[in-house]
């Protein structure tokens, strides 16, 4: 189609300009009338519910997206305002819960309305009269509550035990839980925040090749242990150029390497070779993890360590007189 029949057709009108404006470069509104096309930007289903995690509403007509997100926020609300909350019957579709303390007439039922596509709490039937008669510490939380309550704790002191966590927890929504409960919920929080121990793992080539291409030069190895089961990881080495060239250039010929065990899920040994500059200042140059302090560990270890340094004339090694470190030592650096 032409233009005029364009404008009309989505209900605009084109005014031409005139000589007169052609010449005087002033071409004035070009579009003479917009007509009102009505919008609506609402999604059909879609709802928007918001509410506060830590003391989510209960009212008549309140709506949950779904009712995982109801069941989570019906017990959040049990143990906000202290008392047991027993469950009648819980499916996707239908949620009937009470107080179970004696006599006590409260209950609640929602629904998933399937029209409008969210859940619809349909009723909130009683006072709780429990609660004004002395209110009771409830044992509602489990691990997986603990789990999303647990990441602001984790975010501020990422080295909170668990018994300080089953404290400020206990403290705070004034409930008992369990140490067996807080410690699964304390795994469950430390994967969102930092990802599980495989992926870890996994990405310790990522780490490799990212420092290979970023930093040309560097030194980082890992060692993998095949068996009938599969293949898993068994040591890891990293010295970084920078702290090699810092070593080679600006101090002492001197290392001091030794190893501490872990602790935890994981166990085994950090290694670490440490060097002292001009100042007596402590220089890291290299770490490395790995099983046990064996013959065979060590030797991997400072070989490792000799490809990234290579044999500074004059190198003094001291150790711990551990007798894998001092034969790998003495195997590696016969000249040191």
């Amino acid at each position: 189609m032409d233009e005029e029949t364009m404008f009309a057709f989505v209900g605009l009108t084109l005014e031409k300009p005139s000589d007169a404006a052609v010449d005087g470069m002033n071409y004035g509104p070009i579009v003479d009338e917009v007509m009102d096309i009505p919008v609506d930007d609402r999604i059909p289903n879609e709802e928007n519910v918001f509410y506060d995690m830590d003391d989510p509403p209960m009212d008549v007509g309140t709506i949950y997206t779904n009712m995982n997100d109801f069941r989570k926020a019906v017990k959040q609300h049990a143990i906000k305002t202290q008392f047991e909350l027993g469950t009648e019957k819980s499916n996707p579709n239908l949620f009937r819960g009470f107080c179970k303390a004696e006599s006590c007439p409260w209950s609640i039922v929602a629904r998933w309305m399937k029209n409008e596509m969210h859940v619809k709490i349909c009723l909130n039937k009683g006072e709780r009269f429990c609660s004004s008669t002395g209110r009771v510490r409830t044992k509602m939380a489990s691990y997986h509550w603990v789990g999303k309550k647990a990441i602001p704790f984790l975010k501020k002191d990422p080295n909170m035990g668990a018994i300080k966590l089953q404290n400020e927890l206990q403290e705070k929504y004034v409930t008992t839980i369990h140490y067996s409960t807080i410690y699964a919920g304390m795994q469950i929080a430390r994967e969102k925040l930092y990802g599980t121990w495989d992926d870890s793992f996994g990405n310790l080539f990522n780490f490799k090749a990212m420092v290979e291409l970023k930093i040309p030069g560097s030194v980082v190895e890992i060692g993998l242990k095949e068996t009938e089961d599969g293949v898993y990881f068994q040591r890891f080495f990293c010295c970084f150029k920078p702290s090699i060239n810092g070593f080679l250039n600006g101090c002492r010929p001197y290392l001091s390497v030794d190893a501490t065990a872990l602790n935890g899920r994981w166990n085994g040994q950090l290694a670490s070779a440490t060097a002292l500059d001009g100042h007596n200042w402590i220089f890291p140059l290299a770490f490395g993890l790995f099983e046990s302090e064996t013959n065979e560990e060590w030797i991997w270890f400072m070989e490792q360590l000799k490809r990234a340094i290579g044999s500074p004339p004059h190198l003094a090694i001291c150790s711990d007189a551990c007798k894998g470190l001092e034969n790998a030592e003495k195997a590696v650096f016969p000249l040191s």
